[in-house]
């Protein structure tokens, strides 16, 4: 019998101190903290064992037996996630552990910018890795895609909201990104309802971010938005063209930069010198401060406008002669500082 208790209290105790030095393994720091850490990934279906060996080769734990034990110790043999993270050398064991059953990985922080286009977007998104390109274009224009999104348009053009996105490594395909982008659009179009009391539609919303989208190509300066956009509407009610070189722009095949008077004549859908109305769709992607300029325009008499020589704001003239003034006056701008740099 005593031999029994003997047994029984010594794998006890046994047992206690195994629980013991696990416990404290699993709270104590592997080394000292160094750096601001390093991305690790974790692939989709890693093992136990195949994630320890990454999580040593990084250096972020000492190669030790009992970060497995300490994992089933804990439950989280099977609820370790895949994915990239942001790890300190010399982690706690079960800092590591608790991280990655969370599924507490990095995201990296991308800008698409106020303007840019469609096959801009991709050319950010496949530099940077996330995308490949030509399969983003493909899904930007695939039919069934935009009606399951609503788009009442051939392309995904425009209804890409510019913003800062948090994309994660192996979480965001091309459909993702793109069902994200046309997410955060129509957010913003709830807040701008909200804010205005209006309802938008889509077809309205498609019209709203054609214009837009002008709007914001022509100017930066958030303050000339609702002016600009005032003088488009100043002109579509007079049944004038818009005559807006972005758009014509977008219509060109090649453009090396500079706009000329050829351009003008070429015959495209997007040439608001020779169609009357807006463009078929958007030619970028509007920000918020742009859509709203359409969705409140600045009411005044203004029918042109023209670059103010200062290469960030605009003259606004309301007939002709006083325009022709103020594209006089720019071009004599431009010939005395060329004259004075020379």
């Amino acid at each position: 019998m005593r031999r029994l208790l003997y047994i029984a209290s010594t794998v006890a105790f046994t047992t206690v101190l195994a629980l013991f030095s696990l416990l404290h393994y699993a709270n104590t720091p592997a080394g000292p903290v160094t750096g601001r850490g390093k991305l690790v990934v974790i692939p989709k279906a890693a093992t136990l064992a195949d994630i320890e060996k990454i999580l040593v080769e990084q250096g972020v734990l000492a190669d030790d037996l009992r970060f497995a034990l300490t994992a089933r110790l804990f439950g989280m043999s099977r609820s370790l996630k895949a994915g990239e993270y942001l790890m300190q050398a010399g982690s706690a064991p079960i800092q590591v552990l608790n991280l990655l059953a969370a599924g507490r990985t990095y995201h990296h922080r991308i800008t698409i910018t106020e303007g840019a286009t469609m096959e801009g977007i991709a050319a950010i998104l496949e530099g940077a890795g996330w995308i490949n390109g030509d399969r983003f274009l493909q899904l930007a224009r695939d039919p069934d895609l935009l009606e399951s999104l609503a788009v009442p348009a051939d392309s995904l053009e425009g209804y890409l909201f510019p913003d800062t996105y948090s994309f994660g490594k192996g979480e965001q395909d091309e459909l993702g990104i793109l069902t994200m982008m046309v997410s955060r659009l129509r957010r913003v179009v709830k807040e701008l309802e909200q804010e205005t009391g209006e309802k938008i539609g889509d077809q309205r919303l498609h019209r709203m971010l054609t214009l837009a989208s002008i709007v914001e190509k022509e100017t930066s300066v958030d303050e000339e938005m609702p002016l600009i956009a005032g003088v488009f509407f100043n002109r579509l009610e007079k049944k004038m063209r818009l005559q807006a070189d972005p758009t014509v722009i977008y219509g060109l095949d090649e453009f090396n930069g500079r706009l000329h008077r050829r351009d003008l004549a070429v015959d495209s859908p997007y040439n608001t010198y020779r169609i009357s109305g807006l463009p078929p769709g958007p030619i970028a992607s509007p920000g918020k401060n742009a859509i709203r300029s359409v969705l409140a325009p600045l009411a005044h008499d203004y029918f042109y406008f023209v670059a103010s020589g200062d290469g960030i704001t605009h003259r606004f003239s309301c007939n002709l002669e006083e325009h022709n003034r103020a594209v006089t006056m720019l071009r004599t701008k431009k010939r005395q500082k060329k004259q004075s740099d020379s």
